[in-house]
């Protein structure tokens, strides 16, 4: 990997910026995306889930949905800080008390006042009473069925009584004092016309939110005098209008089939905030405004936000424009790519110019939100974005081979091509050409053993990049993947793919570091596809994991990640994604061939122990020169131990293999981060439990903007002979004969042996020395289509080819 600079590739790895002049945002979802998103439960509605599981699929499982105890009333702040409550009554008779005084109220205009030494009470025909008193009261009203009209905000209330409290000698405030219940009456949060159990589920998290207050803050705020204020402060009441109006009624019925029901965490009230809708995803509280985690407002998946208007949207702003929000004289580039836990806009970083010099500027993801008036922190740079997956076929035979590709995914029919592959060449399959938008697996059969090998390019969000690795051979009941991680700018998915005709069942185990197991039970389907989100799983919001895979039936397990890396070695950040296939067993060997810890790399051994008890690790780490390190360590049962390459003594600075071997079995698996000539990005890859003689690698370009390298780690304690065969696109070969010293590593790039090429590498060892291969490469792709991905990925060689191979990972857009 020391060489890998030579070839002098330097390509941009810039943040998400447009050229100064204009700049669009394209966003999704409306809100603080904290808690229940409302379009996610009006989608959850249409889908026939109930309140309590469009509750549970926002706060967590750990909350309980339950009958309480409620206070007798609410406090409902309607107006503050008046000069007067202006109050007038239709339909009925109604009573305004202060002290032992009481009028006695039908028609007209009663106005009630401060004075600088109590209140006045103004009658309609203009007879006044002062007294010593510091609130009067308006009753009655709901007993008469006498709607009130408080002028100074227009609205009506029909319910519990009004409340006109002195806040000084020249301003009072205005409190509706009822029931939760018949406050809820009044809720203008969601519309009535909604499914019920949207309905009900917004019915709940209000009465909580209200029931917490009363908790936290009590019933006479300073601010209001009440327990809520009646705006977006804390929640809209809109009092009678919304009970009277098209649909009142399917709101109070939702109302009272969820009566007295609040959301508890051990026993208390939790702060159920809700919003409009996420864009996807919801949010970690910290992350938006600050503070401690609470542990049922973290980042929960919602894909029923798309159900909403505003699913999508964008805002343009002149350079100029943006920089007065944001107080620069003009902008020259928008970095959006630090993001939280939720996906959201973490951090802006905002380069302009301000009095003639050039500046940065750092907001939130709060305060930029809010400097530009955006709709949501759910929003990037605009730039064009897509999927491009390519599928890639060897074979290593001396004659053609027939082979047919099955395209499947969940609910629809599989798509099949057929396929003759010429003797010793690749065939290139561009998967988009087969089907539409959206997840997609692959089954792969041909008549003789062949190598096949997925390519992936992205636009993820802020982030570009590429993943490639090597299919399954076969489905299996278990499989294992030692790396895992989920945090701020970090998102880890596990994919699992059934095969089969019939629906699987199977468990998810995270096996974190130091110890733990998170276990979550999932559905596969029948020839589909299951995606597990870490984000969703509680516990896991800043977390490293091992990931385990135990399904009924045979199925195919696979990680990728997409993120935001952050160097602890200082030579900056990395954005882009990786996969990885799992391990269907555990064992006691494990070797990796790549391995970096230069400048602008980041090399991270990842150690999973699935076991019931401890085992001991040694890892030897081979250098390119010939030197070996030993790191000795051990891993708890069911847990994670990883390692930074670059923090053993002897390896920062050089290019280098590892050889690992345990009292028991393990999994072992390799991530590195990269700032490699200005391509930012990271790849990884699964280990292989031994040296082999013949390795196949499917992928590799070494044609413009594409640097791919063959690496060979010689574990052996003898020189091995390799000959490295370039198999081309189409037939022909290019061979190249290299010596690999014993316990070292060699580093080959591809065109130096072959030229600027599309092949499939071969690599053997001549004299029967056990080796690993892998294949690393680091690129500028060009879809084609409107948008380019900067980065790099890594595959493991296949040293038995196969007649089947099974993909669970994929995507095209």
């Amino acid at each position: 990997m020391a060489a890998l600079f030579a070839a002098g590739l330097v390509l941009s790895g810039a943040p998400s910026t447009e050229a100064a002049g204009s700049f669009t945002f394209a966003g999704s979802g409306w809100g603080h995306r904290l808690g229940l998103s409302q379009y996610g439960a009006y989608g959850q509605g249409l889908e026939g889930r109930s309140w309590g599981q469009i509750i549970h699929s926002y706060y967590g499982s750990g909350v309980g949905a339950v009958p309480t105890s409620l206070p007798p009333s609410v406090r409902v702040g309607i107006a503050q800080s008046q000069t007067a409550a202006d109050i007038s009554g239709s339909g009925g008779a109604y009573t305004i008390g202060a002290g032992d005084m009481r009028w006695p109220a039908t028609s007209g205009t009663w106005k009630i006042s401060p004075t600088s030494s109590g209140m006045r009470v103004t009658a309609p025909n203009g007879q006044a009473w002062d007294i010593g008193v510091g609130s009067v009261w308006v009753s009655g009203f709901e007993e008469s069925g006498t709607v009130i009209t408080l002028a100074q905000n227009g609205k009506r209330y029909g319910r519990g009584w009004i409340d006109v409290v002195r806040k000084s000698g020249s301003s009072v405030n205005v409190v509706v004092e009822t029931t939760y219940d018949k406050y809820l009456y009044g809720l203008g949060e969601m519309p009535s016309s909604w499914p019920a159990a949207s309905l009900q589920a917004q019915a709940v998290a209000a009465r909580t939110y209200a029931y917490y207050k009363h908790a936290t803050s009590g019933d006479r705020r300073t601010s209001c005098d009440c327990t809520v204020h009646a705006s977006t402060v804390d929640q809209a009441y809109v009092g009678w209008d919304k009970e009277s109006g098209s649909y009142g009624s399917s709101w109070v019925a939702a109302v009272n089939y969820t009566a007295s029901i609040t959301i508890l965490s051990s026993g208390a009230p939790i702060l159920a905030l809700y919003h409009s809708s996420s864009g996807g995803r919801t949010d970690a509280n910290e992350d938006v405004w600050g503070g401690s985690p609470l542990h049922y407002l973290r980042p929960m998946p919602d894909s029923w936000s798309r159900y909403s208007p505003h699913a999508s949207w964008t805002a343009t702003f002149s350079s100029r424009d943006l920089g007065a929000k944001v107080g620069l004289d003009d902008v020259t580039s928008v970095d959006l790519s630090e993001r939280s836990m939720g996906g959201g806009v973490a951090t802006a970083v905002i380069q302009g110019i301000s009095g003639g010099r050039s500046v940065t500027k750092t907001l939130s993801g709060t305060n930029f939100r809010s400097a530009l008036g955006l709709r949501s922190t759910m929003v990037d740079v605009s730039r064009s974005r897509g999927f491009d997956q390519w599928l890639l076929l060897l074979n290593p035979n001396d004659s053609s081979v027939s082979a047919s590709v099955s395209f499947e995914r969940a609910g629809a029919q599989p798509v099949t091509s057929s396929y003759t592959l010429a003797a010793k060449s690749r065939t290139t399959i561009k998967v988009n050409n087969f089907v539409s938008t959206g997840d997609i697996s692959m089954r792969v059969s041909a008549s003789k053993p062949i190598v096949a090998e997925r390519a992936l390019y992205f636009v993820y969000g802020s982030w570009d990049g590429g993943a490639s690795g090597e299919g399954a051979k076969n489905p299996r009941n278990t499989w294992i993947l030692a790396e895992g991680y989920q945090g701020r700018s970090f998102d880890t998915f596990v994919e699992v793919y059934n095969p089969q005709s019939q629906q699987s069942a199977a468990t998810i185990d995270f096996l974190l570091e130091g110890g733990g197991v998170i276990s979550v039970p999932v559905s596969v389907p029948a020839k589909g596809r299951t995606t597990l989100p870490a984000y969703g799983v509680p516990g896991l919001h800043l977390a490293s994991f091992s990931i385990r895979v135990q399904a009924d039936q045979p199925v195919v397990a696979e990680r990728s990640s997409y993120f935001k890396y952050k160097s602890p070695a200082g030579w900056g950040s990395a954005m882009g994604g990786s996969a990885a296939i799992g391990e269907s067993e555990a064992r006691a060997s494990w070797d990796l061939a790549e391995g970096y810890s230069g400048p602008g790399f980041d090399t991270w051994t990842l150690v999973a122990n699935p076991g019931s008890a401890p085992v001991d690790v040694t890892a030897r780490y081979l250098t390119d020169e010939g030197k070996t390190v030993i790191q000795q360590f051990q891993v708890p049962a069911n847990a994670r131990q990883t390692t930074l390459a670059r923090s053993l003594s002897g390896l920062s600075g050089h290019s280098h293999s590892v050889h690992i071997e345990s009292s028991g079995p393990v999994v072992a698996e390799r991530a590195m981060y990269f700032q490699y000539g200005g391509i930012p990005d990271g790849h990884g890859a699964q280990g292989t439990p031994a040296p082999a003689t013949r390795w196949y690698l499917a992928e590799g370009y070494a044609g413009p903007g594409f640097d791919t390298w063959v690496l060979i780690s010689n574990p052996a304690s003898q020189t091995a002979e390799v000959r490295v065969s370039a198999l081309l696109d189409g037939g022909g070969s290019v061979v190249r004969d290299v010596s690999v010293a014993p316990g070292s590593r060699r580093t080959i790039n591809l065109r130096d042996v072959a030229g600027p090429v599309s092949a499939s590498t071969m690599v053997e060892s001549t004299n029967g020395v056990g080796i690993v291969a892998e294949r690393a490469s680091y690129f500028t792709y060009d879809s084609g289509r409107g948008w380019t991905a900067t980065g790099g990925s890594d595959s493991m060689g296949v040293s038995e080819p196969s007649s089947t191979w099974y993909f669970a990972e994929g995507y095209v857009s």
